[in-house]
């Protein structure tokens, strides 16, 4: 969904960062997870997992924000919320 995110939210001052790895993900959060609202968003063909247990290594909740369903009545999308937890 990389290209889709850069055209559709191409002028909304959104920082977009594509994470491939759950360390990617550790990195970025503790790098600028302070700058602002963080959210991620995942297919449901995915597996979260991984990707929430390193959101919680660098110190954030996972909130499920929004689910998105298709034609066939089948989820398609998930967008979490990524909020900062109290030490």
């Amino acid at each position: 969904l990389s290209w889709q995110w850069s055209f559709y939210l191409f002028d909304s001052h959104t920082y977009l960062a594509w994470v491939s790895r759950p360390d990617i993900l550790t990195t970025d959060l503790r790098a600028h997870g302070h700058s602002g609202e963080r959210y991620f968003v995942v297919p449901a063909w995915e597996s979260f997992a991984e990707m929430r247990t390193a959101a919680k290594s660098a110190g954030y909740g996972a909130l499920p924000t929004l689910t998105t369903i298709g034609r066939d009545g089948k989820e398609t999308f998930t967008l979490y919320h990524l909020v900062k937890m109290a030490p």
